[in-house]
């Protein structure tokens, strides 16, 4: 099979939140992977009903040297089953995170 990305992608397992755009409720989720344009991550089961490729989804990234979450949105570019779970690679169009008590702003490029 062809390899199609961009950028190198590095494995990780860091615990994470999603929640759909207009959704109010955060679910749980691993990231398995990151790059310079995207993550790749993990859905439990029973999140596979309402996220499907075209998706608007925010995330919350939480990584053990941080205080705070580093808040993410992306577009859900594909997703497929993998041992009743389910696996999605995420295009980030927004990250956000605090910074010496303040919020910094980053788009990713294109």
């Amino acid at each position: 099979m062809e390899e199609r990305r961009k950028y190198a992608r590095s494995a990780t397992d860091l615990k994470a939140q999603y929640r759909l755009e207009h959704e109010e409720d955060w679910k749980d989720c691993t990231i398995m992977d990151l790059a310079r344009e995207g993550f790749g991550i993990n859905l439990p089961r029973l999140s596979r009903e309402k996220v499907g490729a075209g998706s608007t989804i925010q995330l919350k990234l939480f990584s053990p040297k941080e205080q705070k979450p580093v808040n993410a949105k992306g577009i859900v570019k594909w997703i497929k089953q993998n041992n009743g779970d389910f696996i999605c690679g995420i295009q980030v169009i927004l990250i956000k995170r605090a910074v010496n008590g303040k919020d910094t702003k980053g788009e990713s490029s294109k």
